[in-house]
């Protein structure tokens, strides 16, 4: 709703990490994960930006829907 990406106790509903954002460039929606260089205040550990690095700029299509990023991002911070 927001274009946040976060992590989030499901008991609680409280944000745990704040891992990025949704996008948007010239019509293409996109990953942008939380760093310096995205322009985040508040960088991710590197031990989360090193198991989830690699998605950062992950087009999000009908290839890659927001749901297919989801449970990647969960599963590489070993969520399921």
């Amino acid at each position: 709703m927001n274009n946040r990406v976060v992590a989030y106790d499901s008991g609680s509903g409280r944000q745990v990490l704040h891992l990025g954002e949704i996008r948007r460039q010239e019509g293409t929606r996109y990953f942008a994960i939380a760093s310096k260089e995205n322009g985040f205040f508040s960088p991710l550990p590197d031990e989360v930006t090193g198991k989830i690095g690699e998605l950062d700029g992950q087009i999000i299509d009908q290839a890659c829907p927001e749901t297919l990023l989801s449970e990647e991002i969960s599963e590489r911070l070993g969520f399921r």
